[in-house]
């Protein structure tokens, strides 16, 4: 890997939050685009504040990836959520 970027993983923060919510419109745009389907309703400002309560209530977690350059990257999202079946 000669021309690897170096890569920060770190916990998203509300300092992060527009960022993701543009990786997440991107993503959203993507797959619309793949599927030939407007398969998903996408706005920016109620995404964002989606995404700042989740972070606020501590049960959505992102990491995010940011290059070098701190440009971001990428993002993973967990929820917590319980199984019906795991008593």
């Amino acid at each position: 890997m000669a021309n690897a970027m170096p890569v920060l993983i770190r916990h998203a923060t509300h300092d992060d939050v527009a960022d993701v919510t543009a990786m997440v419109g991107a993503l959203l745009n993507e797959i619309m685009q793949a599927i030939g389907s407007a398969a998903f309703h996408f706005d920016k400002e109620e995404t964002a504040a989606r995404l700042s309560n989740f972070i606020s209530t501590g049960k959505y977690k992102v990491l995010l990836a940011r290059s070098s350059n701190g440009e971001a990257i990428g993002f993973l999202s967990l929820y917590e959520s319980y199984a019906l079946y795991a008593e």
